[in-house]
């Protein structure tokens, strides 16, 4: 092994730096990478199995799911990653810092990979740590308090420490564009082990193309409801479904109940408080009854027609135009309490 370079008995580069966005995307489908693998073992706060397993087995496609904020946030997060890695260099004069040769991937099960931001060797060119880039708004700070880091961080530094072989994980954090947080993890072995563990079972289901088990997420919602269907087709369910569709129409009217009693509490709050602001109960500060900053705005659809006709750039301006999704709607006859299936 020469210097400078990650054991090539280890991992390979699968797919170099630099290649285009649509190659990079198709070879994301062929494995578990740093950024996956919480989502994979269900311990992610942005995503779960069921959309992992949608997008690996391409029935989603990835670009679907970006709104113009995400692309955003990808485009600045991606421009940001030199400066804090310089920054981290600057910090830390014992290493030399190089960027990731593109997608590693273990020798013995390619399926395990990574994409490292930055690596970090020692003076005699061995590995000393995997550099991790991440930047955040002023909502996320409090998630990098203190030695804390999220779980689902963690869980990407192990797994690219077990495909790269480095002892440690540096992650250099830009939080509200001012704030430099640097966080030092250490390789835990034992929760590389049940990564993998965790990480193959879910791999399976990839490959043999087997569904995890549906969620009841709303971004999952927000998923299926923009996968292919063909218009007037129909498909024949079981007859089991019918009670699920009855506990459904349970669960409706226990919902529909349950926010009845909680709207009555807010009334007779809104009430209580009547020409004041703030409620408080003894020292505490239980509520606020007050208006807005920002007043409501609401737009006529006949005049968003007449402006994309008569000011088209005008309506391109202002306008976000999504594809329409498709919507679950039950029969009537399945919607009342009335019906019920044993």
């Amino acid at each position: 092994m020469t210097p400078y370079q990650i054991d090539p008995n280890l991992a390979r580069v699968v797919l170099p730096a630099g290649a285009p966005e649509d190659v990079w995307l198709a070879e994301r489908l062929k494995g578990i990478g740093g950024s996956d693998i919480a989502q994979a073992i269900g311990i992610a706060k942005w995503g779960t199995p069921f959309q992992l397993w949608m997008l690996k087995t391409g029935r989603i496609d990835p670009e679907e799911l970006l709104d113009d904020d995400a692309r955003r946030r990808f485009h600045w997060g991606h421009k940001l990653e030199p400066v804090l890695v310089s920054e981290f260099a600057e910090r830390h004069p014992e290493y030399g810092v190089t960027p990731g040769a593109g997608t590693y991937a273990r020798v013995e099960a390619e399926w395990q990979r990574v994409n490292v931001d930055s690596l970090a060797w020692n003076s005699d060119g061995s590995l000393a740590a995997v550099i991790e880039a991440k930047t955040a708004n002023h909502r996320a700070l409090s998630d990098w308090n203190g030695e804390e880091v999220p779980v689902s961080y963690v869980a990407q530094c192990q797994w690219a420490m077990w495909v790269t072989g480095a002892p440690r994980t540096y992650i250099c954090a830009l939080v509200d564009t001012h704030t430099y947080i640097e966080k030092d993890i250490e390789r835990d072995d034992d929760m590389i082990g049940d990564l993998l563990e965790l990480g193959a079972e879910f791999w399976q289901k990839v490959v043999d193309d087997v569904m995890p088990e549906v969620d009841g997420n709303d971004d999952t919602s927000s998923m299926l409801a923009i996968t292919r269907y063909e218009p007037g087709s129909t498909v024949e369910l079981g007859l089991e479904w019918l009670k699920d569709i009855a506990h459904r129409v349970e669960l409706v009217e226990q919902i529909k109940d349950l926010t009845e009693k909680k709207q009555q509490i807010d009334n007779r709050m809104r009430v209580a408080i009547g020409d004041a602001e703030t409620a408080w109960v003894g020292e505490d500060k239980v509520a606020t009854f007050k208006a807005s900053s920002k007043p409501t705005r609401k737009v006529d659809p006949e005049l968003l027609d007449i402006l994309s006709e008569d000011f088209p750039e005008v309506y391109a301006a202002v306008v976000t135009e999504k594809p329409a999704s498709r919507r679950l709607t039950y029969a009537n006859s399945t919607t009342t309490p009335e019906r019920n299936h044993e």
